[in-house]
């Protein structure tokens, strides 16, 4: 390829003109590719890949959408001026501003970015035609399905989903099961339903994006249980414990909330033990549990108890895609039905032609055709941020391997506040760990989340995140 642009064609399912696109817009924001740069006309450039010149053309306007590049009139297409970028003008000043939690969606669906901020899965490869069909054929099978959704949720949902929970070894039931807005959704209902302000709660950390912050606004006090690789310190819990007299426990003992850790069978044992010889409800938050990449995984909270203290949070939003904005909860038949009522307070009913939708999508067993087919795909690109950090970043930077879930937990070997700032400047954006912690480690901790973004674009972004932290040790 012509000068410093290299760009290869390969067999994969990405279409041409994105893999084209990507490969052009990891070259400009890495500063390969100069601002003032002219690349080649669409004819040039598509003899030299063997490809039609509408490919090509297709991929100049995905980078003009994005600020990247600009055309002149009878001239050619040009590498833009970075003050002419979107993640250089006002959208950026506003970030840095504010600060990346008032603005952390908007962060990750920047134009212009490398977002490994959002712990999401990817909505280019959830088939929503196959879901789209059933919501049409559900919504025209009968009028009220397009009426208000039943407070607890349809019930051909909660019936696939009590299906889904016993194939957990979750002893479930229609009574003990509803339908939330998510699982953000589930957990603040329980939150407001078991709590009161000045109440305390033992929150797993590094924590779940906004969980503090929910914890704040409700007046609850939190107390941070450090989340080992090895599992949690159960003596710390029981002194935890018996100090602050929390009434919950929130943990995530499958994939984390951040980490993709795995917490095992003897730990989650010991910590239900403790959480019923105390009398402490447990939040147990599966959201990422059908995002594995490992065998014979230990079995949930609930279903290695019988006791009426554990409370079991899914999400449909990571297991397929993340605008169905539909979970679930498992808990006692007794909490469920208060829990029912504070949805109706706060949110009323839910979309009954999606949930009848999504309970024919699950089952004709299409949950697990997704699920087969998607892994590999995330797997490899674990493997490809893990390949990359520890090729790129600094001695004594740390990260945790996940066995699941889209994210990895960083730790750096210096204190650099400045990063999150430097690393939008350059086309890269992270979650900084003080959206998920209470002190100031924040500023060397942060999480990288790789649902999004396909192998090349993630090797891209560590290399770029990586220079800017060996900038920061050289200062």
């Amino acid at each position: 390829m012509n000068g410093e642009m290299d760009i290869r064609i390969n067999g994969s399912s990405q279409p041409k003109y994105v893999q084209i696109a990507e490969q052009l817009k990891s070259q400009i924001l890495s500063g390969r590719l100069p601002a003032g740069r002219r690349l080649p006309t669409m004819r040039a450039l598509a003899g030299e890949l063997r490809v039609a010149v509408l490919t090509v053309h297709h991929a100049y306007e995905a980078l003009r959408e994005d600020g990247l590049v600009n055309t002149r009139v009878g001239s050619g297409t040009y590498v833009a001026e970075s003050q002419h970028r979107t993640t250089n003008t006002m959208h950026l000043g506003n970030v840095i501003d504010d600060g990346p939690m008032n603005n952390f969606e908007t962060v990750s669906q920047a134009i212009g970015l490398r977002s490994m901020a959002s712990s999401v899965p990817d909505p280019d490869l959830f088939f929503a035609d196959e879901l789209l069909a059933d919501m049409r054929s559900g919504g025209l099978s009968d009028p009220w399905n397009c009426y208000y959704a039943p407070a607890a949720g349809h019930p051909d949902l909660i019936r696939e989903i009590v299906a889904l929970l016993q194939s957990d070894e979750i002893e479930s039931s229609d009574n003990r099961t509803l339908v939330t807005m998510g699982s953000s959704h589930g957990l603040f209902l329980i939150l407001q339903a078991l709590t009161s302000p000045g109440d305390t709660v033992l929150i797993e950390s590094p924590s779940r994006l906004k969980l503090l912050e929910t914890c704040s606004m409700l007046g609850i006090r939190t107390v941070p249980l450090l989340a080992h690789e090895s599992g949690f310190d159960l003596a710390e819990v029981e002194t935890l414990i018996v100090r602050h007299a929390p009434k919950l426990i929130y943990v995530a003992p499958t994939f984390g909330a951040t980490t993709g850790q795995v917490q095992p069978l003897s730990n989650r044992l010991g910590l239900l033990e403790l959480a019923e010889r105390y009398s402490v409800f447990v939040i147990e938050d599966a959201a990422y549990n059908a995002i594995s990449f490992v065998p014979n995984l230990p079995l949930p909270l609930a279903a290695l108890t019988r006791s009426q203290n554990v409370i079991h949070v899914g999400s449909f939003s990571y297991m397929l895609n993340p605008t169905l904005r539909t979970g679930f909860i498992h808990a006692p038949k007794e909490l469920r039905n208060l829990l029912v009522q504070r949805s109706q307070l706060t949110v009323g009913s839910g979309v009954n032609f999606l949930q009848v939708a999504l309970a024919r999508f699950l089952g004709r067993g299409q949950l697990k055709a997704h699920l087969k087919r998607v892994l590999p795909k995330y797997r490899s690109r674990r493997d490809a941020l893990l390949s990359a950090l520890s090729v790129a970043m600094p001695k004594g930077t740390t990260w945790t391997t996940p066995s699941g879930g889209f994210s990895t937990w960083v730790t750096l070997p210096l204190d650099d506040a400045s990063l999150f700032a430097r690393s939008l400047e350059k086309g890269v954006a992270f979650a900084p760990g003080e959206l998920f912690l209470e002190d100031s480690r924040g500023v060397k901790m942060f999480r990288l989340s790789y649902g999004v973004l396909s192998p090349e674009p993630i090797r891209e972004a560590v290399t770029i995140l990586s220079t800017l932290v060996h900038e920061g040790i050289r200062v």
